[in-house]
C-alpha cells in the first residue's frame, strides 16, 4: 500500500502515484506497443499528469512542493526549444519536438512532486525495474528466434536504446535493494543486476556495455555498507550471472558468441574505429553548427540539416551534439545546466551510499546518451527527475522550516 510518511493517503493520491508508476514502467517498452493514437506511454502520461494535478487540489488551492533548480533549468531549456520555432530551418518538426519537450517537463514535475516521499520513490524505482524485466523478456525471446541476425530484438526495440535503458536500471536497482526492508523487494532489485548485464550482451551494444560498466561501479563503492550475509549473497549472484552470460550462454545460444566478441572489441573501436559511423555523422553536425553557432537550426532539425552534407537524413546518435546543432550554444548551456543542478548538490553532500548512487547514475546517463539521440527521451528526463528527488533541499522557493527538515530526512 502506498502511504505518505506512514500515514494512509487519500484514494485519489494513491491512484495518481500508481498511474505515475505505470507510466514509468512503460519507459523501457515505449516503442513496443503503439496504438493508432500514439504510443501507450503518451496516453498513460496524459492521464497520470491530469490525475496527479487533481490529487494536489485541496479546497480552493493547489498545494505543490517548492521548485528545485533542476525544474527551473529544465523549464528554461524547454522555453528555448519553443522559441527556436521562430528561427527553425524545419518549423513543422520544431513544433512537434516542442510538444514532446513540454510533455517531458510535465513528467519530470510529477516525479518531483510525488517523489519527495521515500515510499513513492521506491515505487517509482521498482516500476522502472518492472519495465526493464519486461523489456528483457521480450527482447531475449526475439533474440532466441532471430537466427543469424544476432542483434534482432523484435519490433520496437533498438539494440542500443534497449541496452542503455537496461544499464541505467543498475544503480536504481542497487539503490532500491539498499532501501528494501523486505526480502522479496531486496531480491527483486538485486536480481536485476545480472539480468541487465545479460541484456547488454544480447543487444551487443558497445555503448550499452560501457554504460553498464560505469553503472556497476556503484556496487564496489557501497559494498562496505552491506552485512556479511548480503555480501556473500551478492558475490554468489554476480559470479553465477557472469558464468551464465559468458560461459553457459554461448553454449545454449551460439549467437551470443558473436555478440560477446563484438563487445570485447569496444576498446579497439574507441581507439581506431568510426564508432559505427558516428564520427562522420558528428563531423557533418559540426559543419552545420559552424553556420548557426548561437541559435542553432531549430529543435528536431539535426537530421535534415546534415542531409546535404552527409548524404541522407539521420539522427545525431549523440544527445549533446543534437542539442548544440539544433539549439546552439545557448541551448547547450541550458541543457548542461539541468545536469549541473543535480551534480553540484551531490558534490556538496556527504560521501556515502546516496552520493555514489547519485553520481554514478548521473555519469551512466551522460555516457549512455553520448552515443544516443536521447535528449528528448523519457528515460533521460526520468533519471534526472528521480535524482532531483534525492536532493530536495535545493529549491528556488523555500518551503516552511518543518517541510525543509522533513525533506532532509528523506
Amino acid at each position: 500500500m502506498i502511504a505518505a510518511y506512514g500515514v494512509r493517503e487519500p484514494l485519489l493520491r494513491r491512484w495518481a502515484v500508481g498511474l505515475i508508476a505505470l507510466l514509468i514502467a512503460t519507459i523501457p517498452l515505449e516503442n513496443v506497443v503503439v496504438l493508432a493514437t500514439g504510443s501507450v506511454t503518451k496516453l498513460i502520461g496524459v492521464a497520470a499528469f491530469a490525475l496527479g494535478v487533481a490529487a494536489l487540489v485541496q479546497g480552493p488551492r493547489l498545494r505543490v512542493r517548492p521548485l528545485p533548480f533542476f525544474l527551473v533549468t529544465a523549464g528554461l531549456f524547454v522555453l528555448w526549444v519553443i522559441l527556436s520555432y521562430y528561427w527553425s530551418w524545419t518549423p513543422q518538426y520544431t513544433l512537434s519536438r516542442s510538444v514532446t519537450y513540454v510533455q517531458l517537463l510535465a513528467l519530470a514535475w510529477v516525479i518531483w512532486e510525488y517523489g519527495g516521499n521515500e515510499t513513492h520513490r521506491k515505487v517509482f524505482m521498482a516500476a522502472y525495474l518492472v519495465g526493464g524485466y519486461a523489456a528483457f523478456a521480450l527482447g531475449f525471446a526475439a533474440f532466441a528466434q532471430a537466427g543469424e541476425n544476432t542483434r534482432d530484438l523484435g519490433a520496437g526495440f533498438n539494440a542500443n536504446d534497449f541496452a542503455v535503458a537496461l544499464a541505467l536500471g543498475i544503480p536504481i536497482a542497487w539503490r532500491l535493494a539498499s532501501l528494501a526492508r523486505g526480502r522479496w523487494l531486496y531480491w527483486f532489485a538485486l536480481l536485476y543486476l545480472p539480468l541487465a548485464l545479460a541484456g547488454v550482451v544480447v543487444a551487443a551494444s558497445r555503448g550499452g556495455f560501457i554504460t553498464a560498466l560505469i553503472a556497476l561501479m556503484v556496487v564496489p563503492f557501497t559494498f562496505s555498507g552491506l552485512s556479511v550475509l548480503r555480501k556473500l549473497g551478492l558475490m554468489v549472484l554476480l559470479a553465477a550471472g557472469l558464468w551464465t552470460i559468458f560461459v553457459y550462454g554461448p553454449q545454449m545460444f551460439p549467437n551470443l558468441e558473436a555478440n560477446t566478441t563484438r563487445i570485447f572489441q569496444t576498446t579497439q573501436e574507441l581507439r581506431e574505429g568510426t564508432l559505427t559511423g558516428r564520427r562522420e555523422i558528428w563531423a557533418a553536425g559540426w559543419q552545420v553548427f559552424a553556420e548557426e553557432p548561437y541559435l542553432g537550426v531549430g529543435a528536431g532539425g539535426y537530421r535534415f540539416a546534415i542531409a546535404p552534407i552527409y548524404g541522407r537524413a539521420i539522427t545525431s546518435h549523440n544527445a549533446f551534439m543534437s542539442v548544440i546543432v539544433e539549439l546552439g550554444v545557448g541551448g547547450l548551456v541550458l541543457f548542461l545546466a539541468m545536469f549541473a543542478s543535480i551534480l553540484v548538490p551531490l558534490l556538496l553532500s556527504a560521501r556515502g551510499p546516496k552520493f555514489w548512487y547519485g553520481v554514478l547514475l548521473l555519469l551512466s546517463l551522460v555516457v549512455g546518451i553520448y552515443s544516443l539521440s536521447w535528449e528528448a527521451a523519457k528515460a533521460t528526463w526520468f533519471v534526472l527527475a528521480l535524482l532531483a528527488t534525492e536532493v530536495p533541499w535545493v529549491a528556488v522557493l523555500q518551503a516552511p522550516a518543518g517541510e525543509r527538515r522533513l525533506g532532509r530526512q528523506l
